[in-house]
């Protein structure tokens, strides 16, 4: 076949693990199959690179090669081995229908080459193989993981305020001698209820405690952390829960105190009518509600005590430059929107009469039930 015809795509694919744990990571295989190419005269339209195992169907960037293949736009592709293309049934299948139909012309490898109307034998054998190898891996990992769950090791990246450790052909967790006191001290003071998941954020953030990725904690990630039984020594894996071997940052009783708090936090609270304005008012800034507080001032002169009140934003979204303002500011403020309102005289008359129907009612039926 005339190489002139073909319109070539690279597709280079690693799975989505660690990058020493490659074989060949995505660049390499990019760099080696444009040599290929220039060296074979290759016509190459396009590169797509996708970081996804293809032991199950449902990858996006492969989708788009076939589609792209189906609509014309390419018949050929490259990869470093055909393995890199499928390892389920499913695609396996789609590539080879695609040659079946000739909207795909050739499969080229650095060593191997796949057509129609050749040795497409070897290509269901190859995509056979590399099927039941992922088979056999995934098998021995849960063959390998059930032994670390009998020992309690903890299986993957440590959580924040813990170590990946090995000791000898085992790997564990151990706790991280800088972050692990902060995370103990979080559970700790939110289990005394006075602090708001924003306030222990917040602290976080003043302790300048990152996560994992060194990258500021976020307020979700906090309700993660809060929630995490790992940190009283059972962990969850594979939707399951298992008992770790590792020594726990807090205890089990401690983390129930949190939930606890978590659980309370979310139910209706009694509203505090001591502040007229407080969670009425939102801040025109950021959005959040207005709260109050009140200072007593005593004054040594006249032997006496004066409150003030004080509304300002809550800044529960964080950073908000609106200032303080004091209880008579602020109802000169509502006055004067209060003053550019005006009901029209027959609306008014309506509401009357309503208001005095609905009372009426009210009236009759406390007479019926005291009877």
């Amino acid at each position: 076949m005339d190489k002139n015809n073909l319109k070539y795509l690279i597709y280079c694919r690693k799975s989505s693990e660690n990058e020493d744990r490659q074989a060949l990571s995505i660049e390499a295989q990019k760099r080696e199959l444009l040599e290929f190419a220039k060296k074979e005269k290759i016509h190459i339209i396009d590169v797509l690179e996708e970081s996804q195992s293809a032991f199950k169907p449902g990858r996006p960037v492969f989708d788009k090669m076939m589609a792209l293949c189906e609509e014309g736009s390419v018949n050929g592709i490259l990869c470093w081995k055909v393995d890199r293309l499928a390892r389920n049934a499913r695609d396996g299948g789609r590539v080879i229908q695609a040659l079946d139909d000739k909207v795909l012309q050739e499969i080229r490898t650095p060593y191997e080459l796949f057509r129609q109307e050749d040795n497409r034998m070897m290509l269901y054998i190859q995509f056979g193989m590399s099927n039941d190898f992922s088979r056999q891996i995934s098998a021995n990992v849960k063959r390998g993981n059930r032994q670390k769950y009998a020992r309690g090791e903890f299986v993957g990246s440590a959580p924040l305020g813990y170590l990946n450790v090995e000791t000898g052909n085992s790997r564990n967790i151990s706790p991280d001698p800088e972050k692990a006191p902060f995370i103990k001290r979080l559970f700790e003071e939110f289990a005394t209820g006075e602090y708001s998941v924003q306030d222990i954020f917040k602290k976080a953030d003043d302790w300048h405690l990152k996560s994992i990725f060194s990258n500021k904690i976020a307020k979700s990630g906090m309700y993660v952390i809060l929630r995490r039984t790992t940190y009283y020594g059972v962990y969850k894996n594979a939707g399951e829960y298992h008992q770790g071997s590792y020594e726990p940052l807090i205890t089990k009783e401690l983390f129930d105190r949190c939930q606890e708090v978590l659980r309370d936090r979310g139910k209706p609270k009694k509203r505090n009518w001591m502040h007229t304005y407080k969670g009425s008012i939102k801040c025109s800034n950021c959005g959040c509600s207005i709260t109050a507080t009140t200072k007593i001032k005593h004054y040594k002169g006249t032997n006496r005590d004066a409150s003030y009140t004080y509304y300002h934003c809550t800044k529960r979204r964080g950073y908000c430059d609106q200032s303080w303002i004091t209880e008579k500011e602020l109802e000169e403020i509502i006055k004067g929107y209060m003053s550019q309102i005006t009901i029209d005289r027959e609306v008014w008359e309506l509401g009357i009469e309503l208001l005095k129907v609905k009372h009426s009612e009210e009236v009759d039926r406390d007479i019926y039930i005291m009877k």
